[in-house]
C-alpha cells in the first residue's frame, strides 16, 4: 500500500507541475502580447521581454509543445543581447530539439 501512495503522490505532483508550466505560460503569453501590442522600437521593449520568451520556451518545452519552444526559443536569441549569459543555453536547446545553427535567428 506505501509503494501505491508514493505513485499517487509522484502523479500528483506531475500533474500540478503541468497546470504550473500551464497558467505561467498563458501569464508570460500575455505580457508578451501586451508588449508587442505598443509598436515602439525594439530597442524600448522592458528588460524582462527576451526573458520572458525564453520561459515561454522552458514552459512549451515542460509540456512537450516543441513547436512552441522553438519558436519561443527563436524569439529569445533575437530579442536578448549578444552577451546574454543564457545565450548558448538556449542555442543547446534548440540544437537539441533539431534546430539547424543555420536557422537559428
Amino acid at each position: 500500500m506505501h509503494r501505491r501512495r508514493q505513485w499517487v503522490l509522484r502523479g500528483m505532483a506531475v500533474g500540478l507541475q503541468h497546470r504550473w508550466w500551464g497558467l505561467l505560460s498563458v501569464a508570460l503569453q500575455r505580457a508578451v502580447e501586451l508588449v508587442d501590442a505598443q509598436s515602439g522600437p525594439v530597442s524600448r521593449r522592458p528588460s524582462w521581454y527576451a526573458e520572458a520568451h525564453r520561459l515561454l520556451g522552458d514552459c512549451a518545452l515542460g509540456e512537450r509543445r516543441n513547436a512552441d519552444a522553438i519558436r519561443a526559443y527563436q524569439s529569445y536569441l533575437e530579442a536578448a543581447p549578444p552577451g546574454a549569459v543564457d545565450r548558448d543555453e538556449v542555442t543547446a536547446k534548440l540544437l537539441r530539439l533539431g534546430v539547424e545553427p543555420n536557422v537559428l535567428l
